[in-house]
């Protein structure tokens, strides 16, 4: 169950606001139908890139454990992968 405040992945990308799969946001609001989102997507250094309303289907909660790898030269992140795993771009 994803929750107000919850670190989450997003599933797909969302090109036109410059987000792609594994990028990593935080759910800053729960609509009641319990499936809609409010979900905000920063850089490292704090700035938002897009607060977006999303589906279920759109994103899904990190994993514990779960890292992320830095991305190509953008600084983009470009996957979330577990501590066994090497990080590398799709």
């Amino acid at each position: 169950m994803i929750r107000e405040l919850d670190t989450v992945v997003l599933t797909h990308d969302f090109k036109e606001y410059g987000l792609t799969v594994g990028d990593i946001g935080a759910v800053v609001h729960c609509y009641k139908d319990s499936n809609t989102y409010e979900v905000e997507f920063v850089t490292a250094d704090g700035k938002t890139i897009a607060i977006l309303t999303l589906s279920a289907n759109d994103i899904r909660l990190m994993k514990e454990r779960e890292i992320t790898c830095k991305g190509n030269n953008t600084g983009s992140i470009v996957k979330t992968t577990f501590l066994k795993e090497w990080c590398r771009e799709d």
